[in-house]
């Protein structure tokens, strides 16, 4: 019930019933009653809350109407964590790199009432949701950065769900122009810029992992609009090359909007000393577009 509508009811025993609109209910029972005279912050006692002492001993809480024993939920962790740990075993040598590969992508699975399911952004700190109603919404979605966390983590059957969202909050992004932006955030978008198009790409190796259609079928619009918009609107000369670029649009407010810096960001290599120089061309298919090949990627997109 984060930031959703519903309701959160207590019983005196301590359990307590989270009711999210329109989706099931669910009881948590805790291992003991909660302390009835403990003194809280003014703002923690004015909401429904639990409020334990743990000079008392640890707590436990676990889903449903049983009350739980502390070793009850410590054996289920216990077998939780074991479980686990034999996962990392298939990897052989590499058992390490997954655990450590698997904990920073994981650390950075974050949800914001923005979105329609969680996802996966390169990291926390970043940030260009203008003027947050408070930090826990503060995020930025990058485009290929994302697509690249759902491939990453598609690897993974047990991370299938993960990976499907993360995918679907990324294309589902995509602007009126066509084009999925090279960031997105709380409504902020980049509407001058992309990114090099590996979405379609993405969906087709996760597919063939899966075989799920539906996914398919939910995403194939979106990617055809973006590789089509890279066809109108970055393509140069003769041959029709595929290039980067950055449009300048009325009333859109971005230092690097029509620029070639604007064009770095398209790469999605923007710190990539291939870029470095200037020689942005504004007269390429229109004020703004950068003629540097990229045509392998937009190939590997279609």
């Amino acid at each position: 019930v984060w930031f959703r509508a519903g309701s959160f009811g207590l019983t005196p025993s301590g359990a307590l019933t989270l009711s999210p609109l329109g989706l099931a209910s669910t009881l948590v029972t805790p291992t003991r009653p909660p302390a009835r005279n403990l003194t809280l912050p003014p703002r923690a006692s004015a909401s429904p809350r639990l409020a334990f002492s743990l000079g008392s001993g640890a707590v436990g809480l676990r889903e449903g109407s049983a009350v739980p024993t502390l070793a009850d939920v410590s054996d289920s962790v216990a077998a939780a964590r074991a479980k686990e740990m034999a996962r990392y075993a298939q990897y052989g040598g590499l058992a390490d790199v997954k655990m450590g590969l698997q904990a920073a992508t994981l650390w950075n699975y974050i949800y914001s009432p923005a979105e329609y399911g969680p996802f996966l952004p390169v990291s926390r700190s970043w940030n260009f949701v203008k003027d947050p109603a408070n930090t826990d919404w503060t995020y930025v979605i990058f485009d290929w950065d994302n697509l690249f966390a759902s491939y990453m983590t598609s690897q993974d059957a047990s991370s299938k769900a993960i990976a499907y969202s993360n995918l679907i909050q990324v294309v589902r992004s995509r602007t009126s122009r066509g084009f999925v932006p090279n960031y997105s955030a709380g409504g902020s978008k980049s509407v001058d810029r992309t990114e090099p198009p590996i979405g379609a790409k993405v969906v087709l190796e996760i597919f063939n992992k899966f075989e799920d259609e539906w996914l398919v079928e939910l995403l194939f619009d979106d990617l055809l609009k973006w590789n089509d918009w890279f066809v109108s609107s970055r393509t140069s000369g003769p041959l029709g090359i595929i290039s980067l670029g950055s449009d300048t649009i009325d009333g859109y407010k971005d230092a690097a909007a029509g620029t070639m810096q604007g064009a770095r960001f398209e790469s999605g290599l923007d710190n990539s000393p291939m870029y470095d120089g200037e020689y942005f061309n504004k007269t390429v298919r229109g004020d703004g577009a950068f003629s540097v090949g990229q045509m392998e990627l937009y190939d590997v997109g279609f």
